[in-house]
This record gives structure tokens, C-alpha cells and sequence, in this order.
């Protein structure tokens, strides 16, 4: 096999940090609906059937797009966090492959710090 993968930890990170970046904006426009929809109160007057009506289809789905709205920005969060992990845990394989290849260089003759011995 001739193929091979190549992984740019730093690069990694850097989309990780993006990813938090979007979990902040995300946050934010849930703060945005929340204040903004606190304001507003009860705008559909009371009542009459119009205004029940709207309450009832009006307020669960407020309520449910602010769940969605927190939930997406934990779930970014999440990602981002976990896409960070992979990044140090991609630089931490890189080493220990360099690592790994200096000393067997090193038994073989190569380069490596040892006499050559095992």
C-alpha cells in the first residue's frame, strides 16, 4: 500500500477553536430569543379564541426553540472540545512515532542515541 494519511494537529486545533467560536455566536442568539421573547410577554391579549389559540400553538414552540437553541450551543461546545482532544491526541501519536523511530534507528545503526546494542 502506497497511501498514506497525513493529519495536521495544529491545523486541527484551529478548527476546534472555530467550532467554539460558532458555540459562542450560537449562544448568543439564544440570549438574544430569550430576552427579546421575555419583553414581548403576553402579546396575544387573553381570552378570546384567536388569542388561546395562539398561546396554544405559540408558547411550545417558543419554549422547544429555546431548548434547541441551548442544546445546539452545548453541542457545539462538545465538539469543539472533543475536536481539540483529537488534535493533542494526533500530536501526541505524531511524537511517539518519532520517538519510536529514532530508537529503532538508533538499534539498526541509524541515528538514534544508542550503541547499536539491544
Amino acid at each position: 500500500m502506497s497511501e498514506r494519511i497525513s493529519i495536521d494537529p495544529e491545523a486541527v486545533a484551529r478548527d476546534g477553536a472555530d467550532i467554539h467560536e460558532l458555540a459562542a455566536y450560537v449562544r448568543g442568539i439564544d440570549q438574544w430569543f430569550t430576552t427579546s421573547s421575555d419583553a414581548l410577554g403576553e402579546c396575544w391579549g387573553d381570552g378570546d379564541a384567536v388569542a388561546k389559540s395562539f398561546e396554544k400553538n405559540y408558547v411550545p414552540n417558543r419554549d422547544g426553540f429555546a431548548v434547541f437553541l441551548k442544546t445546539l450551543g452545548t453541542a457545539f461546545e462538545d465538539t469543539a472540545e472533543a475536536t481539540i482532544n483529537t488534535a493533542k491526541q494526533f500530536g501526541r501519536s505524531e511524537q511517539y512515532g518519532i520517538d519510536t523511530a529514532a530508537r529503532l534507528g538508533g538499534i539498526q545503526g541509524g541515528l538514534g542515541g544508542t550503541s547499536g546494542r539491544h
